[in-house]
């Protein structure tokens, strides 16, 4: 999260969201755009406090990955 803070994700998404309606929780910072994210099913908050997201979405957003079996490209 301290990645997003820095690199502003949150005020970026709401200042491009003119025409748009911004995500519901965008006053909350990154927890808030997790909660959006989540609640989209594009993530999955792991119980040790990991996030797990779908290869199909990583990829195609351009993230990378931490730890775990590497996809076949």
């Amino acid at each position: 999260m301290n990645r997003w803070e820095t690199e502003k994700t949150a005020e970026t998404l709401g200042a491009k969201a003119v025409d748009k309606l911004p995500p519901q929780h965008l006053a909350e910072g990154p927890a808030g755009l997790l909660k959006d994210l989540e609640s989209l099913n594009l993530i999955q908050r792991l119980s040790d406090g990991r996030i797990q997201m779908p290869d199909v979405y990583r990829v195609a957003f351009g993230l990378g990955r931490k730890g775990g079996v590497k996809p076949v490209r």
